[in-house]
C-alpha cells in the first residue's frame, strides 16, 4: 500500500522554473490561439513573466488507475479490452502504465510506449477498495522535463480499506505535479436513482482533482475507460503549458497560483492552485 512520505517538490528546478497546465474555456468550449500576452499569472500575488507552450506538443506519461473492487461489476476480461482500446488513443511518443486497486494497489505494467505488448498477468479483482492509497501512489510521481504527467482514475468513489486518508491525498495533491482527472463510473440504474433521490456527494474527490488543475466527471459503465481517456486527452491537447521563473517571491512554503485571461470575454481557466517552494 501507498505509505511513502511526501518528499519531492514539484515544478521546481535549479533555475526556479514553474510549469503548469491551463485549460481555457469560453461558453464551455476550448479557446485556441492564445499567447503569453493573454495570460496573467500571479505567484503569491506577484505577477510573473509567462512563456506559453501549447500542451498538444508535449508527450504524455499516463497513469491509468482502475478500480477492480467488488463494487465495480465489470469483468476482468472486459476491463482488459477497454484498456487496450484506450491505449490506441495515445501517440507513439507517449507512455502508459496501468495500476488497479482493490484490497491494495498493484502496478499491472510499468510506464512504457503504447505500442509495447501490454501484459495483464498481474491484473485481477478483489473485494475491498483502496482508492486513497491508489491516488497517493500516482500523485507522488515526478514530472519529467519536456513531458506531461497525467493520471486518470476510474472508480465509484467508495473507499473501504486505504491506509492513506483523504486529507493526506489533499496534501499530496498540493505538492504534486501530476494532472489528475477522476471519472465516477455509474450504471444506467444508478443515474435513474440519482435523479430520484439525489446524486452522492463527490465534492472531496472533485476538490482533489481541482487542486491539480484536473477535473471530475461522470461516465456510464460502458466502454468507460476508452471514453473517459478520450475526454481527458481532448481536454489536455486543447490546453496550454505555462512556464515562468518565479520572481519577487520567497522560495520556501506554499505558493498560491492564480491564472486568468487578460482580454474581454467570459473565460474560465482551470489550472492547479499552487506549489510548495523549497
Amino acid at each position: 500500500r501507498a505509505r511513502a512520505p511526501i518528499q519531492h517538490q514539484p515544478f521546481r528546478s535549479a533555475t526556479d522554473v514553474v510549469t503548469l497546465e491551463a485549460a481555457v474555456l469560453q461558453d464551455n468550449k476550448p479557446v485556441s490561439g492564445l499567447s503569453s500576452r493573454d495570460f496573467v499569472v500571479t505567484d503569491n500575488g506577484v505577477r510573473q513573466t509567462v512563456e506559453v507552450v501549447s500542451a498538444s506538443s508535449l508527450p504524455v506519461d499516463l497513469s491509468l488507475i482502475v478500480d477492480t473492487s467488488g463494487s465495480m461489476t465489470e469483468s476482468v476480461d472486459e476491463m482488459k479490452r477497454q484498456i487496450l482500446a484506450a491505449a490506441t488513443q495515445l501517440r507513439p511518443e507517449d507512455r502508459v502504465r496501468l495500476l488497479h486497486f482493490d484490497w491494495g494497489v498493484q502496478e499491472v505494467f510499468p510506464m512504457q510506449p503504447p505500442s509495447a505488448e501490454l501484459s495483464f498477468d498481474r491484473f485481477g479483482a478483489g473485494g475491498a477498495t483502496s482508492l486513497h492509497d491508489a491516488l497517493a501512489a500516482v500523485l507522488m510521481r515526478s514530472r519529467k522535463p519536456g513531458r506531461a504527467e497525467l493520471a486518470v482514475v476510474f472508480t465509484d468513489a467508495v473507499d473501504t480499506s486505504s491506509a492513506m486518508t483523504l486529507e493526506a491525498d489533499r496534501e499530496l495533491a498540493r505538492r504534486s505535479d501530476v494532472l489528475l482527472h477522476a471519472f465516477i463510473v455509474r450504471a444506467p440504474a444508478d443515474v435513474f436513482i440519482d435523479a430520484a433521490i439525489g446524486r452522492p456527494d463527490y465534492g472531496p474527490l472533485t476538490d482533489l482533482a481541482d487542486l491539480t488543475g484536473g477535473r471530475l466527471d461522470i461516465v456510464l459503465a460502458d466502454n468507460h475507460v476508452a471514453n473517459g481517456l478520450a475526454r481527458t486527452l481532448a481536454d489536455f491537447r486543447s490546453s496550454y503549458t505555462l512556464r515562468f521563473t518565479a520572481t519577487g517571491v520567497p522560495r520556501p512554503g506554499w505558493h498560491e497560483l492564480v491564472v486568468r485571461i487578460d482580454r474581454p470575454g467570459g473565460f474560465v481557466v482551470r489550472a492547479r492552485k499552487g506549489y510548495f517552494g523549497g
